[in-house]
């Protein structure tokens, strides 16, 4: 999310801005997926398999999978992340109007955040709903977005921009997040505290995004990986 924000940011404002942009993520998505999808369909379901399943097949062939509680897994194989990317994709226009600087971005993190786990919450046990729609449904992953944002606004207003330390928060962050799954087991095992546990490793994803965009020390600065 860091490079699209950097990539993108101020560059989506008119219609032809933005039909570039989602003709370039479906055209770097569709090929492959759409590969993996049809070698899956062939693999394991015989060949009239779609025409009995049209409205899987539509939900696949539109990246609308992951609105369905029962088919947000997809057809390929791991592709109900494909399915949360494209839907985010969808709406990157809209997030990058309302985004606009360091503050949006932390009202956008925290709003989030707190959406993320009200829904885990709320669809946890609830009749009918898969734990697959839950784990891997758009609302639960969007804070991973946002944090990557959230990281692209502290990369724009943080001066000087220090790798080593950023990278010392990393370390301190995913052990402080390790330590938290052995010292709060039973807490981690309710609805909540899982919600809250995994919202909260997007700080330290953000934090080694941010490390690695610093250009003031490696990986970035390293003559080999210019």
């Amino acid at each position: 999310m860091r490079a699209l924000a950097y990539g993108y940011f101020g560059r989506l404002s008119d219609g032809e801005q933005q039909r570039e942009f989602y003709l370039r993520r479906l055209f770097r998505i569709a090929p492959l997926y759409y590969l993996a999808t049809f070698f899956q369909l062939a693999l394991n379901h015989p060949p009239l398999w779609p025409l009995h399943n049209p409205v899987e097949m539509f939900l696949n062939l539109t990246f609308l999978f992951g609105l369905s509680p029962n088919h947000v897994a997809g057809i390929a194989l791991a592709s109900w992340s494909i399915g949360v990317e494209m839907l985010f994709y969808a709406i990157l226009p809209l997030v990058l109007f309302l985004v606009r600087d360091l503050l949006s971005a932390i009202v956008f993190t925290v709003v989030s955040s707190v959406a993320a786990v009200v829904y885990f919450v709320a669809l946890s046990g609830m009749p009918g709903v898969p734990f697959d729609f839950i784990q891997h449904g758009f609302v639960f992953n969007l804070p991973y977005f946002a944090f990557g944002l959230l990281a692209f606004f502290v990369w724009k207003a943080a001066s000087p921009r220090a790798f080593w330390p950023t990278l010392v928060g990393v370390v301190v962050g995913v052990w402080l997040m390790l330590w938290a799954a052995g010292a709060f087991g039973a807490a981690l095992a309710t609805p909540l505290g899982s919600a809250v546990y995994q919202t909260l490793w997007g700080a330290p994803l953000a934090l080694m995004c941010l490390a690695a965009a610093w250009r003031d020390g490696p990986p970035v600065s390293w003559a080999f990986t210019r």
